[in-house]
């Protein structure tokens, strides 16, 4: 069985924050239930990072194209990093004002009736509900695109869970409850069962319209609605912390807690993005390309995903890549066993850094990595064009070709991937400006390349914890220190650099995005 683990992490800064003119600070805490990690990340009510603390889990992959998680391990992790959080600051609990949390949509936990997992959680990234989502396109298609803006996809929750009545009867008879991994944390910290609209969009089961579950579809395929939890705005009070999760983490019992949100909406929160004509982009495990809408009005083609805001009556258009940072972790991971191989265990590398070794030598090699094309299909190919049964592929490789045209070539792929959603974003709304987060942008060569790509300026956000930061905001709004998310954003977030195209490179990436295409199109199943 396939295992992959991340590591602990700590970080603290600015402790010195933690008194102002003589006043205590408020203080506001946003956990993101990651696809590979816990992230807690404690701020002030200005944005100022206090301290984060960051903790791995793992995920299995017993067959080809199995992605699960025990969410008991959500749980766990969060634990240890919110007390590791309290403990290294040495702040007094009372002083968190209110907790929000985020995390990975479109990924379920199967729950008995105790609230136990029944199995392992299925993550978005799974692509065995091949014949699942092909049946209800064609069953529905037209109905789903209707009520949720969106086809069936492997990467919905609601395929799974047909999978599971399909092939797993024995466990599909003992649910009480689905949930996605925030609404499993926020149960165990408050003993409330409560979803959020953004997260819960991930289902396909919601009517985005009325931004709450489908009757509709919930009776067409004979799901209960009382497995579902009722569902609320992200920055709505759900629940405080108990007494059990108060022992454990060392919270003060009583604490308010949010609703939450949805990982990307939080993002785009945690990002500064409150109103139309901005675009986000996402590198991290997958890679995603949003951006806000005024009405639910999807691609007519459901190219893009349409998923409600955690701003109220507001939503989102979303493209998925499934394999963005995943494939370069991948693939540094792969070229890295060869070169640790014959060190010492303490003479070893890590990929982190061994890519920021060689960042400058990526930097150099031309547009196009001469000839070399990546196609990022590890895990399926995402959006516009979703192929749950494509796979990765080099095409081009000559023996002058190195290991860093191997890497260059990874980014390029996933850049050319963000450029088709782009695309089929620019069709449905205006984009102004575009802003970037994850972990892919600290890379800068990652992140020219992607601009070049593109054609346009990118700017980062002065923060790698966008994503909890914008669960801290619905948090703040939640308990009334601002009067709404925009107010929140205003005081909280920072702009960072502005990385600028190249007009030479871009125009020398208009002939291989053609070349990009052309291969994707061809190897298509």
């Amino acid at each position: 069985m396939a295992k992959e683990l991340a590591s602990f992490q700590l970080s603290v800064i600015r402790k010195d924050n933690m008194t102002e003119r003589g006043c205590e600070v408020a203080y506001l805490l946003g956990v993101d239930i990651g696809t590979t990690n816990i992230k807690a990340a404690l701020f002030d009510t200005r944005g100022n990072r206090i301290c984060v603390v960051n903790e791995g889990y793992p995920t299995y992959r017993p067959f080809p194209g199995w992605v699960e998680q025990d969410p008991n391990h959500w749980w766990s992790a969060t634990v240890r990093t919110i007390s590791q959080l309290i403990s290294t600051t040495g702040i007094e609990p009372k002083r968190i004002r209110a907790i929000g949390l985020s995390g990975h949509v479109r990924s379920a936990a199967i729950l008995d009736r105790n609230f136990n997992p029944i199995r392992n959680g299925i993550v978005w990234s799974d692509t065995r509900t091949e014949a699942e989502y092909r049946w209800l396109n064609e069953k529905m298609g037209d109905e789903l695109i209707s009520i949720t803006g969106n086809k069936a996809a492997t990467t919905f929750s609601a395929p799974q869970i047909i999978w599971l009545r399909n092939n797993y009867p024995h466990q599909y008879e003992k649910i009480s409850y689905i949930c996605t991994p925030k609404e499993f944390v926020i149960h165990k910290l408050t003993g409330v069962f409560a979803g959020d609209v953004s997260d819960q969009s991930g289902s396909l089961l919601m009517d985005a319209k009325k931004r709450n579950w489908s009757e509709q579809l919930l009776a067409k395929l004979e799901l209960p609605r009382e497995w579902f939890p009722p569902l609320y705005e992200s920055q709505e009070v759900i629940g405080e912390i108990g007494a059990y999760a108060a022992a454990h983490t060392g919270l003060q019992e009583g604490t308010p807690v949010v609703a939450g949100g949805g990982d990307n909406s939080c993002a785009a929160i945690g990002s500064g993005i409150c109103r139309k004509g901005i675009a986000l982009i996402i590198i991290g495990t997958a890679g995603i390309v949003m951006s806000q809408l005024d009405e639910p009005k999807g691609d007519p083609e459901a190219r893009l995903d349409l998923f409600c805001n955690s701003i109220p009556d507001k939503w989102y258009l979303i493209g998925l890549i499934q394999s963005a940072g995943f494939s370069l972790q991948w693939l540094a991971n792969r070229l890295l066993q060869e070169k640790n191989a014959d060190l010492e265990p303490n003479q070893q590398i890590s990929s982190s850094e061994w890519l920021s070794k060689i960042e400058k030598d990526l930097a150099l090699i031309p547009p196009g990595s001469e000839g070399l094309v990546f196609l990022p299909y590890l895990q399926g190919k995402g959006s516009p064009n979703r192929n749950s049964k494509a796979t990765g592929v080099f095409c081009g490789m000559s023996g002058a070709h190195k290991n860093e045209h191997l890497i260059r070539a990874a980014m390029e792929g996933v850049g050319f991937c963000i450029r088709q959603c782009m695309d089929v974003l620019r069709q449905r709304t205006e984009i102004n400006e575009i802003r970037c987060a994850g972990k892919g942008v600290t890379n800068e060569t990652w992140l020219q390349i992607v601009s070049d790509i593109l054609g346009q300026p990118i700017r980062t956000v002065a923060t790698d914890e966008e994503t909890s930061l914008g669960a801290a905001i619905l948090a703040g709004v939640g308990a009334g220190i601002f009067s709404t998310v925009e107010e929140g954003c205003n005081n909280m977030v920072r702009k960072g650099v502005e990385c600028t195209h190249d007009n030479t490179k871009a125009n020398q990436y208009e002939e291989c995005y053609g070349l990009f295409n052309s291969i994707s199109s061809r190897l298509d199943i």
